[in-house]
């Protein structure tokens, strides 16, 4: 009986009252806390996929204009014709 008592106290600690602590069931609690956990992990792992994407994004947009600039001046500089169209 002393475990349920340290339930009930428990109970009362996360501002649950009195009369709903005497209904209240572990396997009930337990059930309730399973289901938070799962949906603070999903809703989680979204909002860190969201900031990736932004973080990404926000990368690719930084190097946008650079990629034809640098394949302009550092690879096709060799081939003849292709100085007059890079402007350099």
């Amino acid at each position: 009986m002393s475990h349920y008592f340290r339930f009930q106290k428990l109970l009362l600690y996360l501002g649950i009252s009195a009369r709903e602590c005497q209904e209240m069931k572990v396997h009930q609690f337990c059930k309730v806390v399973s289901e938070f956990a799962l949906e603070y992990r999903t809703t989680r792992e979204k909002v860190i996929q969201q900031h990736n994407k932004k973080k990404n994004y926000k990368e690719r947009k930084k190097t946008r204009g650079k990629l034809i600039v640098d394949v302009c001046h550092h690879h096709f500089w060799q081939l003849p014709g292709v100085l007059s169209s890079c402007n350099r």
